[in-house]
């Protein structure tokens, strides 16, 4: 998501799929070296992505699976809020 008067995007990310570092979950050990390949691909483009908004002065947050699987609600009200304040405080 993007929200241009804040200049910040959000990024949600699944800790499988972008290798969630509090969660350290383990590789798959049949076709490791395919998934090798695509997990670094997939951190590599997270890196990017990461790079760019930050040249363009757009603040990067990530959202971890972990954090919205115990309540996607609990966690889309606090992110609700943080937003309302970024745009109350006229602050990313």
């Amino acid at each position: 998501m993007y929200f241009p008067g804040l200049r910040l995007a959000i990024f949600i990310h699944g800790c499988f799929w972008h290798r969630c570092p509090a969660c350290g979950l383990p590789e798959p050990k049949a076709n490791a070296e395919f998934w090798r390949r695509k997990f670094e691909e997939n951190l590599e483009r997270d890196r990017r992505a990461g790079a760019e908004l930050e040249q363009l002065g757009i603040e990067k947050m990530t959202i971890w699976e972990h954090e919205v699987r115990p309540s996607a609600s609990l966690r889309a009200r606090a992110l609700a809020a943080d937003i309302a304040a970024r745009r109350r405080h006229g602050t990313s």
